[in-house]
């Protein structure tokens, strides 16, 4: 009895002690994680130095049956929280119209606060290629905590595309033995960091014989999705056969035999292996300036004939001209715009044409005379032309484009840098007729007739009378304009000027010595007059001294005389 109560007595002991020390856990519990915000969780994998450390961060790529490690860090204050605190972790695969992936995980942090699940990537690519995203949650204090990370799985480095090309780098499909075919090649880095690898490309003939190959070790990709591109030429030999061949490609991170292995599956392609053909190129100079027939493969030693249109119009005023074949480099002669082409080898036939532009030339008033000069003229040369005289004209100014080139300037140099329009300035010279008319009598000069003057300028006429005759008066349109023997017409419109002469009135014949007897008779009268006149006045001047006044005033003597 004493027994059973001695042991009760320790159990109420015990237990008490233990309420108490897990009040004091309890306790301290709730005081470690009163500070809820101070926790948190961070999802990263084993890709260094691309894992995807930090919040919500992307690791870098795995590739098929890859094992992926998803870590867990659980933090407080920055310190891990140690041990056996449950992580879950949600892995979902990419979206896909197959099958979406989608499962769970649960683990123990470790001493350090990290906990780690993992899996290995699937070599389906319809399922697992993709973007994969991880869910890690913790709770801590009755808080829940999360972080994401994302990766992509697929062909860490794979060849996207093939092609065969001509050394030229362009794309073709046929390639004569003897011959070299270009492949180029396209590859893509989904990782985050720059990988090497090493390329391998060989060709089989139609009849899956082997026919060349080549490798080109550590070529440098560039990650993050980039396309890589590189090109790698292989010759034909004679002996391949020809027909359909096939080119195969792939990158691995070594060759076989240093253990290497590939970073994604093969790609090929199909070409053709042509016996004795040669591929003719026909091309211009400029480029593109017009399409010329004939580019192609042909059989070896045939002759193929190139015509090259021989202008091309662009636009108005603006069109190429034939200048010279050349080919492979070697003029084919100038102008000869037809030529055959040997092929004995791939060979290039290159058309060259000369810019040029038109110069039309006119005259104003349109079409009074024709002036050479307009056509066609090569880029950027000077043409140079004249206007000549044209009756009835005066020549006053050239202008080009509209722009005068300075009056009276009949010799110009055209520029032709673009097209051009030059046109000579004519002014028309007016003129009028002067008919000359005589009646009976006379002549004058110029002679009668019908004669031009330009307008307004005048013309002077004698008139010339005959034997017998005098001239009597002029008639400007039957208008009395005056009997000077000259008269001068202002040309002002067309005129009729007649002379008009008039036989000399008879009379008694008379000797020369009459006038002067004449003249002597007149020259007596004259000089009587004159003396008698003086005589009468020397009379009167002395009648007043004989009586009056002036008798008395100068003591003349009335009655004496004196």
């Amino acid at each position: 009895m004493m027994t059973m109560s001695a042991k009760l007595k320790k159990s109420v002991v015990l237990f008490a002690t233990t309420a108490i020390l897990l009040s004091f856990v309890f306790s301290n519990l709730k005081i470690a994680f009163s500070n809820y915000d101070d926790g948190k969780i961070d999802l990263f994998t084993q890709k260094e130095p691309y894992s995807g450390k930090g919040p919500s961060v992307p690791s870098d790529a795995f590739g098929p049956d890859e094992e992926v490690r998803i870590y867990g860090l659980v933090t407080y204050k920055d310190c891990p929280v140690g041990k056996n605190f449950l992580v879950a972790f949600q892995i979902l695969g990419p979206p896909n119209p197959v099958e979406n992936i989608s499962f769970c995980r649960v683990a123990f942090t470790d001493e350090m606060g990290v906990a780690m699940t993992s899996f290995r990537t699937s070599n389906s690519n319809e399922t697992a290629f993709g973007e994969w995203t991880v869910i890690g949650n913790t709770k801590i204090a009755d808080l829940t905590f999360e972080d994401t990370v994302s990766f992509k799985v697929g062909w860490i480095i794979e060849v996207v595309s093939l092609k065969t090309v001509n050394e030229n780098h362009a794309e073709q499909e046929e390639f004569q033995r003897g011959n070299y075919v270009g492949i180029k090649l396209a590859l893509r880095n989904i990782g985050m960091t720059e990988k090497k690898t090493t390329l391998a490309v060989t060709i089989y003939d139609c009849l899956g014989t082997y026919v060349n190959a080549t490798e080109l070790n550590n070529f440098a990709v560039q990650p993050n999705g980039t396309l890589v591109y590189t090109y790698l030429f292989l010759f034909i030999p004679k002996s391949a056969c020809t027909g359909r061949a096939t080119v195969y490609a792939c990158a691995y991170t070594a060759l076989p035999s240093d253990k290497g292995v590939p970073y994604c599956p093969e790609v090929s392609k199909y070409f053709i292996i042509t016996s004795g053909k040669y591929f003719l190129k026909v091309i211009t100079e400029p480029t593109h300036v017009t399409t010329i027939s004939g580019e192609g493969w042909y059989e070896e030693n045939v002759n193929i004939k190139l015509t090259a249109t021989s202008s091309v119009l662009v636009l108005k005023g603006v069109r190429y001209n034939f200048s010279f074949w050349d080919v492979d480099g070697l003029s084919q002669g100038l102008g000869i715009n037809s030529i055959d082409v040997f092929m004995d080898t791939n060979h290039t036939a290159t058309a060259h044409y000369t810019l040029q532009y038109y110069l039309t030339v006119r005259t104003d008033p349109p079409e009074i005379t024709a002036i050479t000069g307009e056509g066609w003229y090569d880029y950027s040369s000077n043409v140079t032309i004249n206007a000549p005289a044209v009756s009835g004209y005066d020549f006053g100014y050239w202008d080009v484009n509209c722009s005068s080139q300075g009056s009276e300037v009949g010799t110009i140099t055209v520029h032709m840098n673009a097209p051009q329009t030059a046109t000579a300035h004519y002014t028309q010279i007016i003129r009028y007729t002067l008919t000359i008319v005589t009646v009976e009598g006379g002549t004058t000069d110029p002679e009668p007739g019908t004669y031009n003057y330009i307008a307004n300028s005048t013309v002077q006429v004698i008139a010339i009378p005959n034997a017998n005759y005098v001239f009597d008066h002029w008639k400007l349109d039957d208008v009395d304009v005056g009997s000077a023997s000259s008269y001068t017409v202002t040309m002002d419109k067309n005129h009729t000027l007649t002379a008009v002469f008039s036989k000399t009135p008879a009379a008694w014949f008379v000797s020369g010595g009459f006038y002067w007897f004449l003249l002597s008779i007149i020259l007596i009268i004259i000089f009587l007059i004159i003396w008698f006149y003086h005589r009468k006045r020397s009379k009167e001047a002395e009648q007043p001294f004989l009586k009056g006044w002036t008798a008395w005033y100068y003591r003349y003597d009335l009655r004496s005389g004196t």
